[in-house]
C-alpha cells in the first residue's frame, strides 16, 4: 500500500495533537503499527518528496515540495513524542535524530537567498510554510529557529 506524504504526515500529527490533548498517548499505542508504517514512509520519502498533490495543489502535481517535507520532518518529530509518551525510548531517540537530521538538510536544499523555496528545484519561488504550525502545537519544536525566523520575516507569520 503506498501512502502518501499528506495522508501519512496527517496521521501522525494528529495522533501528537490528541497525546498532548490529553496528556498521554495511549490512543497511539492502539494503532502504533500503523503509525510506524506512516513514519517509516515520511522516512523513507518525505525528505525529498516524490511528484504529487499537496495543500499547494494550486501549482498542480509537484516533485520536491518544499511544504510536503516540513510535513514530513514534524510529523516524524511528533511520532518521536509518541514512541516517547508510550515508553519506546530508543525509537523515540531514533526518530527525534532522523527528524533532526532531515531539517539541517531541509535548509540547505530550500534555501533561496532571503526565503526559502516552494519547490527544492525551483529557484525564485516562495509559498506559505503553512505546515510550520506543526512545529509549535506539540512542542517538539525541531526545526531550525533561525529557518523560522527567516520565514517569519518573509511572510510575516507564526
Amino acid at each position: 500500500m503506498r501512502w502518501e506524504y499528506q495522508e501519512s504526515g496527517n496521521m501522525v500529527l494528529m495522533f501528537t495533537a490528541l497525546a498532548k490533548a490529553e496528556g498521554n498517548a495511549d490512543f497511539a499505542s492502539h494503532y502504533w503499527p500503523e503509525l510506524q508504517q506512516c513514519a517509516e514512509y515520511l522516512r523513507n520519502e518525505g525528505m525529498d518528496p516524490a511528484n504529487q498533490l499537496s495543500t499547494d495543489d494550486f501549482s498542480g502535481h509537484l516533485a520536491h515540495n518544499s511544504n510536503l517535507s516540513i510535513k514530513a520532518i514534524l510529523a516524524l518529530a511528533g511520532f518521536a513524542t509518541l514512541a516517547d509518551k508510550t515508553n519506546r525510548k530508543a525509537e523515540a531517540l531514533e526518530y527525534r535524530d532522523v527528524s533532526r537530521n532531515m531539517a539541517e538538510r531541509r535548509v540547505q536544499l530550500a534555501g533561496d537567498g532571503d526565503h526559502f523555496r516552494l519547490a527544492f528545484d525551483k529557484p525564485g519561488t516562495w509559498s506559505q510554510k503553512y505546515n510550520l504550525v506543526w512545529d509549535r502545537i506539540p512542542d517538539h519544536s525541531c526545526l531550525l529557529r533561525s529557518f523560522v525566523r527567516l520565514e517569519q520575516e518573509v511572510s510575516g507569520a507564526l
